[in-house]
């Protein structure tokens, strides 16, 4: 009953759950395939590496991306989104356990843990490119405005791959690499397909809210293609990169998560309803893991032999 949620005590682990941290891996990969490729490049050509900020920088993402999971869920309740009974129900807001103010304020907290934490690797790098870091900050606060104009992929694109790789090459290094942006395609792409596809899920649910996302501006046969596109174009992207000298050959490895990618395709061209894509989330979740990590594994190991 939410009555006796709410008058239960909070424990730490509530607290901790209410971020998603089962998600988090999303906002680490930017910064830790960003940086173990520039420390490749770094081999190769060398140049500074800052050790030091690259760890800053992934808590600092982590600290973001858990500010816009907080103030997401906060702004799906109050819009009506989250129902009981829906697979994007909050269920430590639904059941009285937390109160959406709480949320909330505890989305701010995070945003301005992470702004702080960008603050520093200012003082420690350059203000040069505090640009960087107000788009991010305006990206994350304003994420369910753009979720809302079937702008949310293009958000996620931002916050989770280009914005956070070439801010990590240069906290890093002390110089922009502009490749990073073509690598964060791979991971990034896959953070657009597991959006792509909640919001295909939630056609039915969104529309009834009064909200546009774009599977609902783009209609159900077209967000399929899409989500192929998000699903698939990584391995091509990253055969292109390993033929271009930027990556390196070791990183076809991310093939082994070819037949799970297949596998969330077909079931996505398949579905004709809400109830044939539920409870896909942490496959979706696993796919884009299972892929990044390969990526890191195929770097890693060119840099020991090198």
């Amino acid at each position: 009953m939410p009555t006796n949620n709410a008058t239960r005590k909070k424990t730490f682990k509530d607290w901790v759950i209410a971020t998603k941290p089962w998600s988090f891996n999303v906002s680490a990969t930017s910064v830790i395939v960003t940086g173990a490729y520039l420390y490749y490049n770094n081999l190769q050509n060398g140049g500074e590496f800052d050790w030091l900020n690259l760890v800053l920088a992934t808590i600092m993402m982590v600290c973001f991306q858990a500010s816009g999971n907080l103030l997401s869920d906060f702004r799906d309740f109050i819009y009506g989104i989250d129902k009981p009974g829906n697979d994007n129900e909050v269920k430590w807001i639904s059941s009285g356990l937390f109160k959406p103010t709480v949320i909330r304020n505890y989305g701010y907290v995070m945003l301005g843990i992470a702004s702080l934490i960008g603050l520093i690797l200012l003082y420690r790098t350059s203000w040069e490119i505090i640009w960087i870091g107000i788009l991010g900050f305006i990206f994350t606060g304003a994420y369910s405005w753009f979720k809302f104009h079937a702008l949310g992929d293009f958000d996620i694109l931002c916050c989770f791959a280009l914005l956070p790789s070439i801010g990590t090459s240069f906290v890093v290094t002390g110089q922009y690499h502009f490749e990073v942006l073509l690598i964060s395609l791979t991971f990034g792409l896959f953070t657009c397909g597991l959006l792509h596809y909640n919001n295909t899920r939630d056609i039915e649910s969104d529309s009834e809210a009064g909200i546009t996302t774009l599977p609902i501006l783009i209609g159900r046969k077209a967000s399929k293609v899409l989500y192929f596109c998000f699903e698939l174009l990584p391995f091509l992207i990253t055969v292109i990169l390993i033929v271009v000298g930027i990556l390196p050959f070791i990183t076809l490895i991310v093939f082994v998560a070819l037949p799970s990618a297949i596998k969330l395709v077909r079931t996505m061209v398949r579905s004709r309803c809400a109830q044939d894509l539920g409870g896909l989330d942490e496959a979706n979740a696993k796919q884009q893991l299972m892929f990044s990590v390969m990526l890191l594994v195929g770097i890693i190991v060119t840099c020991t032999i090198i």
